[in-house]
């Protein structure tokens, strides 16, 4: 500092000042700095900004208001990208722009640590710690980057891209089409770059424009209006309004058009219905014995199994649907924040109850509870001590339609949930799938902000994400409806009441578990297909899940429509 004082200097070593009248000294002062405070009280004057490793948003929101700090706060690092991770950047992000002494942090970090390395088959993959036979290592704990090891985005740069995007756009009178624009630049104006609109109709683009004198001063926000015509709405239909920011010139990072921001805002919401009927006027029959029951109609056929409630076969058309049962799931493939973040403990407690409970329910009734001509429901009651209730049932439609509901009343005091929902094995001669929801890229209930709500389309192979150490991956939320393609004729379609998150994996949830590296995983033959209503965050490494985020034990239901019979 004395040799050149236009430095600012930064030391995440200086912490506490010792000579302020409120220091703390010994025990004392460490649980001062590791409480909500996460200062003792101040640092010392000679760094120009006080550094924090990993702080909880708690801790980090107590030094932006403390009395005794007057510096700018810096994350040295933060939201340890290890795997499946950096869950919780938006909340990180929505404390940091709404206090001016909060300067941002350093994500650990850009890149993935893997070498190439060749497997016994000859084929390349992305070694990690140990690997090599050397001892000691830390396994995969240098795979931790936001890009993969050859420059490629992890799911979850996308969510950093976002989050770190230079515009926001709010919902301020958009029925009259009016938007919040919020500039987060220094020194640009908006009108610096092109703003783009979109409006559109469950997935489709009704209206389109390029905003006109536009003018958002640096560090301000103000009223955007957005010019479009009026539309009649459907009750059927969900209406978003899209904005997004494009350069104007090629750049020598980017070329003329590149998208740096956008946002989605809601302008109509879908009507909900749960009102399914069948649209054949054929006839449901059931044929019960003692270890299943049966239902037949015109073009499909069903089988429920009275051993343990579970969809055994679904057959439309001829063709099996099902290569494994339909069942309740709770459970999910371990991501490395599961085993190793700050809040694993709390994992271990909920792996430790709930992932082989499919398997310790006790299947108390399977039985028909409602007949009719043209439709049949079947009711399966589980239990697990006195601490859960567990009733699915299946009603079963004339036309193909089966509505599937689970109804889930745990004891609250049971540890939180990892999942809950359901899977199965479908043929993998769907080879296309198609979705209406928040994608394009993988998302999770604290990981989505980026993502934009569309009509997606996708090989399905190309919807499993593959990390180089296997865990869960591939999530998609709030989908609306899901059609698994074969051809034109052959299809399945699964339609939420109202949403669902889904994964499909050409391998086995064990298999994935089980897996080290991504040449231990052996394609099954056909498609583990996961629904469910509600999965754990994927959080940040060093970071504890946000309150918010936790799924605590209690009652939960389920239902979609499997071979929904609604045009897309």
């Amino acid at each position: 500092k004395d040799y050149d004082s236009s430095r600012f200097v930064h030391y995440e070593g200086a912490q506490g000042q010792p000579t302020h009248p409120e220091y703390k000294e010994g025990e004392e002062g460490q649980k001062a700095f590791r409480g909500a405070a996460h200062a003792n009280p101040d640092d010392p004057k000679y760094v120009d900004v006080l550094s924090r490793m990993y702080p909880e948003i708690y801790q980090l929101k107590a030094m932006s208001e403390s009395k005794y700090i007057d510096r700018p706060i810096i994350m040295c690092e933060y939201a340890h990208a290890m795997g499946n991770s950096i869950g919780g950047l938006g909340e990180y992000w929505d404390l940091i722009n709404s206090k001016p002494n909060l300067i941002g942090g350093f994500i650990w970090d850009m890149k993935d640590q893997g070498l190439y390395k060749t497997d016994s088959k000859g084929a390349q993959f992305f070694a990690y710690g140990g690997d090599f036979g050397e001892v000691p290592n830390a396994g995969n704990f240098c795979i931790n980057g936001v890009f993969t090891p050859d420059g490629k985005p992890n799911p979850h740069a996308w969510e950093v891209k976002y989050i770190h995007q230079p515009f926001n756009f709010k919902a301020f009178d958009i029925q009259k089409g009016k938007l919040m624009a919020i500039n987060h630049l220094n020194d640009t104006n908006l009108n610096a770059y092109d703003v783009k609109w979109t409006l559109s109709e469950n997935g489709n683009e009704l209206q389109s424009g390029i905003l006109q004198d536009v003018d958002i001063e640096p560090s301000t926000s103000s009223e955007l209006n957005i010019p479009f015509k009026k539309v009649k709405f459907k009750d059927d239909a969900e209406y978003w309004i899209r904005v997004s920011v494009h350069e104007k010139q090629n750049r020598f990072w980017a070329n003329k058009g590149f998208e740096i921001a956008k946002d989605q805002i809601l302008l109509k919401a879908q009507g909900l219905s749960s009102n399914y009927n069948s649209k054949s006027k054929s006839k449901v029959s059931v044929v019960e014995t003692i270890d299943e029951i049966k239902v037949l109609a015109k073009g499909f056929s069903a089988i429920v199994s009275k051993l343990n409630g579970e969809l055994n076969a679904f057959k439309l058309n001829g063709k099996e649907q099902l290569i494994t049962p339909l069942k309740p799931d709770f459970f999910r493939p371990p991501i490395d924040n599961d085993l190793r973040g700050a809040s694993s403990s709390d994992f271990r407690k909920s792996r430790q109850y709930w992932e082989f409970m499919v398997d310790s329910l006790v299947t108390d009734v399977v039985e028909i509870s409602k007949q009719l001509d043209n439709e049949v429901t079947i009711s399966i009651s589980k239990y697990y001590k006195d601490e859960i209730g567990l009733v699915i049932d299946y009603r079963f439609l004339s036309d193909g339609q089966i509505i599937v509901k689970m109804a889930m009343d745990a004891n609250k005091s049971l540890p939180g949930l990892v999942k809950f929902g359901m899977t199965m094995g479908i043929p993998k001669t769907y080879a296309e799938t198609t979705f209406y929801g928040k994608g394009p890229h993988e998302n999770y209930r604290d990981r989505k902000r980026g993502a934009e709500v569309d009509a997606f389309t996708f090989k399905t192979d190309d919807l499993y994400t593959n990390y180089i150490f296997p865990q869960e991956n591939g999530n998609r939320s709030e989908v609306k409806w899901l059609k698994l393609s074969e051809s034109k004729k052959n299809n399945l379609i699964i339609q939420g009441s109202p949403e669902f998150g889904f994964s499909i994996w050409p391998y086995s949830a064990k298999n994935i578990q089980e897996a080290k590296h991504t040449f231990d995983l052996k394609a099954q033959g056909f498609y583990t297909l996961n629904l469910n209503l509600i999965q754990m965050s994927v959080n940040g490494t060093l970071s504890e899940t946000l309150p918010q985020f936790v799924i605590p034990s209690g009652k939960y239901n389920f239902e979609f429509v499997l071979n929904a019979q609604h045009k897309l």
